[in-house]
């Protein structure tokens, strides 16, 4: 069992607080850029013999993929690797790019999923973060995605910069209020390279402070409980039955094949990226730039940290070597102690109490 990931790096316009891998695009960059990514699955794929249970198209925006140009690549993906026919296809998209016929023909691509970049529900702040849509498009784009395909997911992002409670409060309110299956919400962290920190550098704006962001994260963990949410990752609330199965396999350290550029793979205890260089790329179709780390089992275990206690199942020592079921055991102890991990049936979980400082956890888990 494995997922799929598919790295469209192309945007209309960058996002203020963006450093992801992306670029704004031409006709003919996207054409190439749709043979280079088949070349790649095509050069990739006699070493993948794993049934994809999930794929994800995540960018950049790959709502900026014409029909034709998603067509071409769900047909390349079938008859190259084996799919699941009950495959859950999430597509990232933003509000902006959405109306009804396109949606439909990514139904019709078999795209089951849509997560729908929205960030706030405030007019002003989505114009400073440079995003290119509205409150009432974004409202509108759900409303349209819902009653062509049903598992819609929701980004928010909180501790805006001037972001009240109050403020806050409406956004939650907004999304909850919309036929959406699934929420993700981040805390706006500001990146070094981006025009964000510029600003924060010539004390334009400033960080928003710590006990204000975590007051927003309590109220998000509130109202999507009593909304009937569950609270399945840190960053992750879904109704019953609609958690990403996608992102659920990534936590529980399952392998995923990353193509285009700046994609990420992971097998065994190799982890391979993709160089973001798009112009090398699409220049060496099929050949792209890479790095590769293999993970020794002190690394492994980190990560298998650092995945499982993001997530409300949290890690089972019953898939620990006896060493370090009895090394976490000891480090854990402390915060077991003082509430902040929970260990019951031989499984280890960050305690509601625990989730504001999970970070801190973690790392003083880790080996090395």
């Amino acid at each position: 069992m494995a997922g799929l990931y598919v790295h469209v790096p192309f945007c209309a316009s960058r996002c203020i607080y963006c450093d992801f891998y992306s670029t704004t695009q031409t006709t003919e960059q996207r054409e190439r850029y749709t043979k280079a990514l088949i070349d790649e699955i095509k050069a990739r794929a006699g070493r993948w013999d794993d049934t994809f249970q999930t794929i994800y198209f995540g960018g950049g925006t790959p709502s900026q993929l014409s029909i034709a140009e998603v067509s071409h690549i769900i047909t390349a993906i079938q008859s190259l690797l084996h799919i699941s026919p009950s495959a859950e296809i999430t597509f990232e998209a933003n509000p902006d790019d959405i109306n009804e016929n396109y949606v439909k023909q990514l139904k019709s691509l078999g795209i089951n999923r849509i997560s729908l970049g929205v960030q706030t529900f405030d007019d002003a702040r989505l114009h400073f973060l440079r995003r290119r849509h509205t409150a009432k498009e974004a409202a509108k784009a759900v409303e349209t995605i819902s009653t062509i395909i049903e598992n819609v997911s929701l980004d928010l992002i909180y501790g805006l910069p001037n972001q009240t409670l109050s403020d806050w409060a409406t956004d939650i309110r907004r999304a909850l209020q919309l036929p959406i299956k699934h929420l993700s919400s981040y805390a706006l962290t500001i990146e070094e390279g981006t025009p964000l920190f510029q600003l924060q550098q010539k004390q334009i704006i400033k960080e928003v402070k710590e006990d204000i962001t975590r007051a927003m994260y309590e109220m998000l963990m509130l109202q999507t409980e009593q909304a009937g949410m569950q609270h399945y990752e840190i960053s992750n609330f879904a109704y019953p039955t609609y958690h990403s199965q996608h992102n659920h396999n990534y936590w529980l350290g399952l392998p995923y094949l990353g193509v285009g550029p700046g994609a990420h793979s992971y097998k065994g205890h190799t982890r391979r990226w993709n160089k973001g260089d798009l112009n090398y790329y699409l220049q060496h179709p099929g050949q792209p730039l890479f790095d590769f780390e293999q993970l020794n089992e002190d690394e492994h275990f980190n990560e298998m940290l650092l995945l499982r206690l993001r997530t409300k199942e949290g890690l089972s020592l019953n898939e620990l070597k006896p060493q370090d079921r009895n090394y976490l055991l000891s480090v854990a102890s402390p915060f077991i102690k003082q509430g902040y991990l929970h260990f019951l049936r031989e499984n280890l979980h960050v305690s509601k109490h625990g989730i504001f400082i999970s970070d801190y956890i973690i790392s003083s888990l880790m080996k090395g």
